[in-house]
């Protein structure tokens, strides 16, 4: 991952601020109740930082019946900026992968928004490749578990004639042989995947961190996708196959995540 500017890092923060100040409505004091409705109309990173900046500014200025003003959002910006940002970037050359993993979780979801934004500039907010390549940024660090534990990747067909993605269109997409075996299932098997990585008792979920992670790629790959799928490609006697947890992205792509898993 190259490097991010921190200047793009603080617009994302301050980007965040002025949904918290909007949130208050004309008075300018941003109650939870204000800002829980707020929320209701987000999604994503956008909606995972907002939350949480909003309950550091609540935290750091709580006083008995008090509401969050405008002018507590703008103080806790300039204090985030310094305190949560500009602090790693060790060099002063934008914050690097290393320095980024040493960040509090507030100051990565600034991070993320900020790549996140960056990309939808790039190649617009509704393409299938500007999405995987967010949900790439979610998954940053996670890997899917198997008997060889990979990370995941952002993954994109083009669309096609008919408009929807079947087995037969993922092999042309991929240009696999005939004889390669590709199973193909539905919403139910998302639903799935995603419960195991952040059930603690008979999954994955126990680093809360990684769960919160999980959280925001289903609600992102959720809120931006439609006719979830997961793909596997390999049948049961192949040990290295791929693995795909895809989606129609809006301009009728396929996006997702493309990973790796081992069977012995």
């Amino acid at each position: 991952m190259s490097r991010i500017a921190k200047a793009d890092v603080h617009a994302s923060l301050e980007r965040i601020a002025q949904t918290i100040i909007q949130a208050g409505g004309e008075d300018g004091r941003i109650s939870r109740a204000d800002m829980a409705a707020q929320l209701e109309t987000m999604d994503g990173t956008e909606r995972a930082l907002a939350n949480m900046f909003f309950r550091f500014i609540d935290h750091r200025d709580y006083k008995p019946g008090a509401t969050v003003t405008a002018k507590d959002v703008n103080r806790a910006v300039e204090y985030a900026k310094e305190k949560l940002i500009d602090k790693y970037d060790l060099n002063n050359n934008g914050l690097s992968k290393s320095e980024i993993s040493e960040m509090s979780r507030t100051g990565q979801l600034a991070v993320q928004l900020a790549k996140e934004i960056k990309t939808v500039d790039e190649v617009g907010p509704s393409s299938g490749e500007a999405l995987s390549k967010q949900f790439e940024m979610i998954a940053d660090g996670l890997l899917y578990i198997s008997e060889g534990d990979y990370p995941y990747e952002a993954f994109t067909l083009p669309k096609t004639d008919s408009g929807e993605h079947t087995v037969e269109s993922f092999r042309e997409g991929l240009g696999l042989d005939a004889d390669v075996e590709i199973s193909m299932s539905g919403a139910a098997d998302v639903d799935e995947f995603f419960a195991l990585y952040q059930d603690a008792v008979d999954g994955y979920g126990y680093d809360e961190a990684e769960v919160q992670q999980y959280k925001d790629l289903e609600t992102a790959m959720k809120g931006n996708l439609t006719d979830l799928k997961m793909v596997h490609v390999g049948g049961d006697a192949v040990v290295e196959g791929q693995v795909y947890i895809v989606g129609t992205a809006p301009d009728g792509t396929l996006a997702g995540l493309e990973t790796t898993r081992i069977w012995t």
